[in-house]
């Protein structure tokens, strides 16, 4: 029976408890159909599995043909069956052994192909890339087959259209002796039309692509209405002959140099499986049409394939109002946001979105007085709106020529500004944001990102009470937070994964992601000879300080499906950021925090460190340094509800010694005794399309209590469980 987090049988006690004699004869009375506890031991209830000598026996031989498969052609197995019988002689349990004797594995002595082809035996004569099976390797059909495919691909890029897996064949010959085996490579004819006589079969064609006519608004409809054909760069696309084109049809006419740019196949080419499955690929990722259809209509007089490309248009405008209730930290608020979408923007299957959004939030403040205080929560103190635009293009922009980058490189430009406005009891601010970056891929697994352009501006009102308080505050960080700033920042993320779509199988992700800021306009400052703001000891441009900085971070998780119903995650994410020149420390919003319900769950967000400090919780932590583990086991209930159980560590930690946070600084000797550990369990309801998680965890080690009381597991109570809510996995 099915073991649920490799622990417990949970699904077979559910069956037990709903049959049990007593409980069974009283369901008996009832309508089953409607007893919940009936409906329950049906979708939940798993059934003891029952020994079956059949089944036993088809186990036996599936073993076998399995080991035969894998080059044990001399393996024999056994069953014994052990019955533990009951006092009572009504039931037991068996124990089914089975007693393997593989024999020694078989392994391939030599490799010899019988190509009847010349035309297909001088392309595989002068292929690099390699076979997958080799002299020495032991005999595997998986293996065996997987080098079939490899051929078949490696045909069909040649221009092969018709040739598949039935033409290539394996003969053995296990007569070599020292368990070893000759095997033959058999590439056969093309099957002749007129004559099935192995003998006169013909060879295999290499076929070329022939026209290539594009309908852009395909529908059920479309191929009644007469057309007129469009040639454009070597396409030929369809249009409606009527004079007067719809509006609808407007709306969807898309520049043709959009859609030939993302086709891989070209006329007078030879046909290639890889030109076929990138123009699938890419023509999806235009994001502007329902479907893809490819279809060839082969001649074989002269071996051309005419291709007919049906592209069916998705709605070009949609909207979308949301409303929201948010948790920031305990901090309870609701928000309302509009979004409008418009693919296809300018014909060139732009994506565009505009978004409103606006929301009130309570949250805790700076009071009036010298010291750092915070005053108690306020219902709804915090109005925030604000408004965003952003673009995507399916190629490079300005400075980049299109021609430059392979069109396998998928390449996209974005662009985005964004403006925010933030009402306190305690200060005005406005959040400006403007982007401008590129990202492609390099082949499947990899994916670059570049922004050369990413401002941010950080400016206060002039009215607001903080600015009457903010000179005697002590701490940088929070200071920081409240004062005028200008970021003008590069990033560059480098992205890998090897997750196979819709594939239950291992893979691991990789991110990577690298920040400098304020260069340019430090050595500006110094080669215009600006003067120094000498109150904070710092250059300014239009008034207004600009941060200079270096941060990295790193985030790698390997996935391991277990079983078909059971995961495992691990991750590790760290980073190290960097001020200098002309800031003394990392701008907040560029610095790390710890907690949180995608990071170590027993804290709330930024509650947690740096390092041991032990101090009020009143406003957020923040750190130069973040080191961070989790380890999480899924598994799945039934239907739509899973469940985990995680274990998280790490903590963030200051480059430079701050003094009103003793025990925050990074040290090599002290950083492993300051690893917060928490762990818990969780449950989640997942619709594919979207995740809904709630996550309990406890502190297990708090690297804020003294020296020798950090490990605080014993010690724990309910009431220190901390709650997260989420949308999607953590992860």
């Amino acid at each position: 029976n099915t073991k649920m987090l490799g622990l417990f049988q949970f699904h077979l006690a559910v069956y037990n408890y709903t049959n049990r004699k007593g409980r069974k004869k009283k369901l008996e009375k009832e309508n089953n159909e409607d007893n919940i506890e009936e409906k329950i031991k049906k979708i939940v209830g798993e059934p003891p599995v029952i020994l079956d000598s059949f089944l036993t026996e088809k186990s036996k031989k599936q073993m076998g043909l399995y080991l035969y498969n894998k080059g044990y052609f001399k393996v024999k197995i056994q069953d014994s069956v052990i019955y533990k019988k009951k006092e009572n002689n009504k039931g037991g349990k068996a124990i089914v052994r089975y007693y393997i004797s593989s024999g020694n594995r078989y392994a391939i002595k030599q490799i010899d192909y019988d190509i009847r082809d010349s035309g297909i035996k001088s392309i595989l004569d002068q292929e690099t890339d390699g076979p997958l099976l080799l002299s020495g390797m032991y005999y595997d059909e998986e293996l065996l087959d997987n080098e079939r495919k490899r051929l078949v691909r490696k045909l069909k890029n040649e221009g092969f259209f018709y040739f598949n897996k039935k033409h290539i064949r394996y003969i053995a010959d296990t007569a070599l002796g020292n368990n070893s085996i000759g095997l033959t490579i058999q590439i056969d004819r093309a099957n002749s039309k007129t004559d099935t006589n192995s003998a006169k079969k013909a060879k295999h064609k290499k076929y070329t692509v022939n026209n290539i006519i594009i309908n852009t608004d395909f529908n059920q409809n479309s191929e009644k209405v007469a057309k007129d054909t469009i040639a454009f760069s070597g396409y030929l696309f369809l249009r409606s002959k009527n004079i007067e084109i719809k509006k609808q049809d407007r709306d969807h006419h898309i520049k043709y140099k959009a859609i030939t740019r993302k086709i891989f196949l070209k006329k007078g080419h030879l046909f290639r499986i890889e030109d076929l499955e990138n123009s699938h690929k890419h023509l999806s990722g235009l994001q502007i049409f329902k479907y893809t259809n490819i279809q060839f209509l082969p001649n074989d007089h002269d071996n051309k394939l005419n291709c007919m490309i049906k592209l069916s248009p998705v709605p070009r405008q949609s909207f979308l109002i949301e409303t929201e209730g948010t948790n920031s930290s305990g901090n309870l608020g609701i928000a309302e946001n509009f979004i409008y979408r418009s693919k296809n923007l300018i014909k060139g299957a732009e994506l565009f979105e505009f978004a409103i959004n606006g929301g009130l939030e309570a949250q805790n403040t700076f009071g009036g007085t010298k010291s750092e205080t915070i005053e108690p929560l306020d219902v709804f103190n915090t109005i925030e709106i604000g408004t965003s635009v952003k673009i995507n293009f399916p190629k490079l922009m300005f400075p980049i020529k299109e021609e430059m980058i392979p069109k396998r490189y998928n390449p996209r430009t974005a662009v985005s500004a964004a403006y925010n406005y933030q009402q306190r009891t305690d200060y005005i601010r406005t959040i400006a944001n403007l982007s401008f970056g590129y990202e492609w891929k390099e082949g499947k697994p990899k994916t670059h990102i570049l922004y050369p352009i990413d401002l941010s501006s950080v400016k206060l009102d002039k009215n607001s009470l903080i600015l009457d308080t903010i000179n005697f505050i002590s701490n940088d960080f929070i200071r920081n937070s409240f004062t005028d700033q200008l970021i003008t920042a590069i990033r560059y993320s480098f992205i890998y994964s090897d997750q196979k779509l819709n594939k239950k199988a291992n893979f691991n992700y990789f991110r990577g992601n690298l920040e400098i800021a304020g260069n340019m306009l430090r050595t500006a400052s110094k080669l215009s000879n600006a003067v120094i703001d000498s109150i904070d000891n710092s250059y300014k441009i239009f008034g207004i300080k600009y941060a200079q900085y270096s941060k990295v971070d790193v985030d790698w998780r390997n996935y391991l499906f277990i079983n078909q119903h059971s995961t495992l995650v691990f991750r590790i994410a760290s980073g190290l950021g960097l001020p200098f020149g002309n800031s003394t420390v990392m701008p907040f919003e560029r610095s790390f925090f710890a907690g949180g319900s995608n990071g170590i769950r027993a804290w709330q967000a930024r509650q947690l460190g740096p390092g041991s400090y032990t101090g009020p919780s009143n406003y957020d932590q923040i750190g130069d340094i973040k080191i961070e583990g989790n380890i999480e086991s899924r598994y799945e209930f039934i239907g739509v509800l899973e469940g985990a159980a995680f274990i998280d560590a790490g903590n963030i930690w200051l480059t430079h010694e701050d003094p009103e946070r003793p025990g925050a600084l990074f040290s090599g000797n002290e950083f492993l005794n300051e690893i917060a550990i928490g762990a818990g369990l969780g449950i989640r309801l997942n619709y594919n399309y979207f995740i809904i998680r709630l996550d309990a965890s406890l502190p297990i080690k708090d690297p804020s209590q003294p020296k020798g009381a950090r490990w605080i597991i014993g010690d724990s109570s309910f009431d220190i469980i901390n709650y997260n809510l989420g949308i999607g996995y953590p992860f």
